[in-house]
């Protein structure tokens, strides 16, 4: 993990230590059921409870229409976790290209 000024940046939930987090991942766990995959990058502002969860690629999961999920049971479950954090409100999607993880970045630290 890396601490800054503005955030705490974590790769996978190896980064993670705490009660509060694993009564977090417990939650989205029962909420995902067994299938919770938790991202590849979280970003923790300082500045309050919300993070910015990334499940990063290396092209798009998507199909050539942008929407659809391609289909694959992995991608599924990892779909399903962003959904729930989501709904937890956090900011989470897929990521497949530098510049566009880094702008998801940047905007989620603007005040």
């Amino acid at each position: 993990s890396v601490k800054t000024g503005k955030a705490w940046f974590y790769n996978s939930e190896k980064g993670f230590t705490g009660y509060s987090y694993n009564k977090a991942k417990q939650a989205l766990e029962l909420k995902c059921g067994n299938g919770y995959k938790q991202p590849d990058l979280t970003v923790h502002r300082a500045t309050d409870t919300k993070c910015l969860y990334l499940e990063l690629k290396a092209v798009t999961p998507y199909l050539k229409n942008g929407v659809t999920l391609k289909k694959s049971d992995h991608l599924a479950a990892q779909n399903r976790s962003l959904k729930a954090l989501r709904d937890c409100g956090h900011t989470a999607c897929f990521s497949w290209d530098l510049e566009q993880a880094k702008a998801l970045i940047d905007n989620f630290l603007k005040p």
